[in-house]
């Protein structure tokens, strides 16, 4: 046997148990090393693209110097900080922030503006690409501009129709850099009313648009209102009789005939005016006074708010009577006079109408005299002592087991003195 061999073996064992044991040192050494390098080096750089550049200060400079930022604020920048990678994994772009100051500018045109940089402050600042951005100012002006809406939806009955909307206010105040405010001619209303069945009040936002009608965008541009009420009327036609009456209800479909000319009218209105419209009174006839009456034109009193679709404006009146004629009774005097006296006083009928003329039905006309009429006169505590002429009440008392209708045509008068006259 050959001991030397058996002496050798542990000595080559041991050896390599030191070069594996040494391998996993410096394995992990290295994994030491690098993660030490990646999450606590302070040399760990990371840059973030496209960060948005605000514009700051804009109020002080159109307060100071009456100028505006006009363009410049859509700027992006690369932003590129150096930390422990632990500490920049942390962030994100809402905890970085670029700006360029704009409040020492002091004269209109564009401007190159350094771009500064906000960042945690566990991190250092290592670049900002592009360092500078450029900006346009301007002067500041304000001025006045109409308002204008359309309806581009709506659905609404045959029989109606949408009036031109009206806003309120009409005009707008905008405020702004002047080369901004010269593209601006109005501000639009655009409404989507669906089925109309009234007449629509909405308060709606609106934007500024060219004198194309093209929508205008900037971020500097104030206006003194953010919306508008616009009220589009709904407008209805219907058709209507015209109609007139009589003042003390003597006139009726047996013993009179009207004949309105026109006796419809097709009227235009507002949805809810015209709905409630049934028909328009054009006249009240008196029948102690209009008996006679000739045809004659009247006005038509359109209601507020209603018109009339072919331009009539008014109607005329014809009357004829069937039915009833007129009686002159004669024989009237101071016997046929009753004096309604609360004066305390001492008055009598001094003269009176001597002949009352009626209307009435021939059978009642035939049986009817002086008996049947008598004249009421009214005299109060406030008149005075002295000669007058009043107006005098008719009264007509009907033959016994005559039915029917009977009234006096126009007026009749009585004089009446007091005793001390």
């Amino acid at each position: 046997m050959d001991n030397s061999k058996n002496i050798n073996k542990p000595q080559r064992a041991s050896r390599a148990s030191n070069i594996i044991a040494l391998a996993v040192c410096f394995v992990i050494a290295f994994l030491v090393w690098f993660y030490v390098m990646q999450t606590e080096s302070p040399e760990y750089e990371e840059t973030f693209v496209r960060v948005p550049v605000a514009v700051e200060n804009v109020n002080q400079l159109t307060s100071v110097s009456k100028l505006s930022v006009i363009s410049g604020w859509d700027h992006t920048a690369s932003l590129t900080v150096k930390g422990r990678k632990s500490d920049i994994a942390k962030i994100n772009e809402n905890d970085l922030k670029l700006y360029v100051d704009v409040s020492g500018l002091d004269v209109s045109g564009e401007k190159s503006v350094e771009v500064k940089a906000v960042i945690p402050g566990a991190l250092q600042l290592v670049s900002v690409s592009p360092a500078t951005v450029t900006v346009v100012v301007d002067e500041v002006i304000t001025k006045k501009v109409p308002v204008y809406a359309t309806v581009n939806q709506a659905k609404y009955d045959v029989d109606s129709e949408l009036g031109e909307p009206k806003t309120t206010p009409e005009f707008v105040e905008v405020t702004g850099p002047k080369s901004a405010l010269e593209k601006i001619e109005s501000a639009k209303v655009s409404l989507a009313l669906g089925d109309v069945t009234a007449s629509v009040v909405a308060v709606a936002p609106f934007e500024l648009v060219d004198d194309k009608g093209e929508k205008t965008e900037n971020p500097y541009v104030r206006t003194d209102v953010q919306s508008v009420t616009v009220t589009i009327p709904l407008y209805t036609t219907k058709t209507v009789p015209l109609s007139v009456d009589s003042k003390y209800g003597y006139f009726n479909g047996e013993n009179i005939n009207v004949t309105v000319i026109p006796s419809v009218l097709v009227v235009k209105g507002e949805h809810s005016l015209v709905s409630a419209l049934d028909t328009i009174h054009i006249a009240t006839l008196d029948e102690k006074l209009d008996d006679q009456m000739p045809p004659t034109y009247f006005e038509i009193p359109f209601p507020d708010g209603i018109v009339s679709v072919n331009g009539t404006t008014s109607a005329r009146v014809e009357l004829q009577h069937i039915h009833t004629k007129t009686l002159t009774i004669t024989g009237i005097n101071a016997s046929n006079v009753r004096l309604d006296n609360s004066s305390g006083e001492f008055w009598y009928v001094d003269e009176c109408d001597t002949e009352i003329t009626v209307r009435g039905e021939a059978h009642i006309l035939d049986r009817l005299s002086a008996e049947n009429v008598r004249l009421a006169v009214k005299i109060d505590s406030s008149m005075a002592s002295g000669d007058h002429v009043l107006n005098a009440i008719v009264e007509i008392t009907l033959p016994e087991g005559a039915e029917g209708t009977v009234y006096e045509i126009g007026e009749y008068k009585v004089r009446v003195k007091s005793a001390h006259k």
